[in-house]
C-alpha cells in the first residue's frame, strides 16, 4: 500500500492524499480493531480502539530534540510555514515551546507553580521563552 504524499502537488490535491492515506488507516485499524475483539485480547482491543480515536482526533506530536543551537526554532517555524518563533545567532528558545492547531491564535503560558493559566499576545511570546528575556527558564 503505498502511504505517501508526493511533494510538489498543490495544496487542494495534498489534501485529497492525506483523506486518502486517512482512510486507508482507518481500515486498517479498524481490522485490527475487529481481529483483536474476536480473539479477546482485551489489551490489543483497547491500543487499537486508542488509536482509532487518535487518528479521528487527526492530530500528531512532533518533537524536536537536539543540542542547543543547532536551528530547532527554525526547523519549526519552516514547519508551520511562518517566523512564530524566536531565532537568532545566539541560542534564543530556553524553555520547552508547544505549538498546537486551533480555531484562535493565542499563546497560552502554563507554570508549575501556577493554578491558572495565563494567555498573552503572541507578539510577547520571546519575553517568556527566551533565555534574556526569561534567564531562569521558568
Amino acid at each position: 500500500m503505498g502511504l505517501e504524499i508526493k511533494p510538489g502537488n498543490n495544496e487542494e490535491t495534498q489534501l485529497r492524499q492525506y483523506t486518502q492515506i486517512k482512510q486507508q488507516m482507518g481500515d486498517l485499524l479498524h481490522n485490527g480493531y475487529q481481529y483483536f475483539g474476536d480473539t479477546k485480547d482485551d489489551q490489543m482491543t483497547e491500543q487499537f480502539q486508542s488509536l482509532v480515536v487518535k487518528l479521528a482526533e487527526d492530530r500528531f506530536n512532533l518533537a524536536v530534540a537536539v543540542q542547543f543551537k543547532r536551528g530547532k526554532s527554525s526547523l519549526m517555524n519552516a514547519v508551520i510555514g511562518r517566523d512564530l518563533l524566536p531565532t537568532g545567532l545566539l541560542p534564543l528558545t530556553s524553555v520547552i515551546t508547544s505549538l498546537c492547531y486551533g480555531p484562535k491564535e493565542l499563546v497560552i503560558l502554563k507554570h508549575r507553580d501556577w493554578v491558572i493559566n495565563h494567555e498573552i499576545p503572541i507578539s510577547d511570546l520571546a519575553e517568556y521563552v527566551t533565555e534574556q528575556s526569561n534567564p531562569g527558564n521558568e
